[in-house]
């Protein structure tokens, strides 16, 4: 008979149940793989979201992913939205992955052919929200890497002449929410959306 030491009585479970696998490097997809630009409404509110994934209070096997939609009728579905949305590389942390939501939209803005315009970008991270008011700082303590990349591909973005106005929407929302004014049907609509693909993205 062959004797092996029973581990998990010693409380020693198998790698598998506590380490994730190397995230795939930051491959930016687009949401269902519409045409963008063909779908494009310019002005059109923006969502932005990151997520943690079914472990995401773990952060040994925790998998982040981050999303920006425009949520608008042109798809013909009320369910569909253009955007992209991608795994997290490197540390995965879900503010890490709103931050990054917000760079990729950046980015997709300054490096497309767009007539220059204002946008409101949805947020329901308070880190984000707080960091983009406070405006470019020296000696982040928290992410400062990802703070630099973000103010890079603003500049672009307004030295292009694009604006935008940052707004704080509230996560989780129910219908209690849409009674008493917390959030409107179009935002909240739009966050379930972002959530959606950064959900899809951390899986």
């Amino acid at each position: 008979m062959i004797s092996v030491p029973c581990l998990r009585a010693r409380g020693i479970v198998p790698k598998n149940w506590t380490t994730q696998a190397e995230p795939e490097d930051q491959n930016v997809k687009i949401i269902l793989d519409h045409d963008i630009l063909e779908l494009w409404v310019q002005g059109g509110d923006i969502f932005l979201d990151g997520s943690g994934g079914k472990n995401s209070r773990d952060p040994r096997t925790r998998r982040a992913g981050f999303a920006w939609i425009q949520d608008n009728e042109v798809c013909g579905d009320p369910n569909t939205c253009i955007g992209m949305y991608s795994t997290l590389e490197g540390y995965q942390s879900v503010p890490r992955a709103e931050l990054n939501a917000m760079i990729s939209f950046f980015t997709f803005i300054a490096e497309v052919d767009l007539v220059p315009t204002h946008y409101r970008v949805h947020t329901d991270n308070k880190g984000v929200y707080l960091g983009y008011h406070k405006g470019p700082i020296k000696g982040y303590r928290n992410h400062g890497d990802l703070w630099e990349k973000l103010w890079f591909q603003y500049h672009r973005c307004t030295q292009k002449g694009f604006t935008f106005t940052i707004r704080k929407v509230k996560s989780r929302t129910d219908e209690a929410d849409l009674e008493a004014g917390t959030i409107t049907p179009a935002q909240r609509h739009g966050n379930d959306r972002a959530d959606h693909w950064a959900g899809e993205a951390a899986k």
